[in-house]
This record gives C-alpha cells, structure tokens and sequence, in this order.
C-alpha cells in the first residue's frame, strides 16, 4: 500500500489553457406599454446603472428602440 503525500499545488497539469468566457450583450427593447420610470428602476437594480446612466440608456431605448444595459457572460 504506497501512502506518500501529494502536493495539492501539482494536482493539476500545469500545460492547461484557460480562455476568456464568451461575453453576450444585454439590451432593453422598446415598447409601447413599459414607462419609462420602470426602465430606469430595472436599470438601476438589475445592472447596477447609476441615475444618469440609467437615464441615458433609456432615452436610448425610447428613441432608437433598444439600449445596451451591459455586456456579461452567458452564466450572469
């Protein structure tokens, strides 16, 4: 029965490539029914905009009919 120690820090191969996740682009789409109040709260809560930000991205939205809320992994 062979009970040598391994070293946990060479466990792993250490020729392993990690790459950068895949980012995705989240946008708010214009419609007729949503104010424009709720789309800043849901910009400031969900996508931690600030007020001027959030402000921007929904005049966006309003007038060119979508606006980039942020750009995350698939996981977020």
């Amino acid at each position: 029965m062979n009970h040598t120690k391994q070293n946990p820090d060479t466990e792993f191969a250490d020729d392993v490539e990690t790459a950068e996740p895949k980012l995705y682009n989240v946008f708010l789409l214009n419609d007729d029914y949503t104010p424009m109040d709720f789309v800043i709260q849901i910009l400031k809560v969900f996508f931690g905009h600030s007020d001027s930000s959030a402000n921007k991205i929904m005049l966006n939205v309003h007038k060119q009919g979508r606006g980039l809320c942020g750009t995350y992994s698939f996981e977020v």
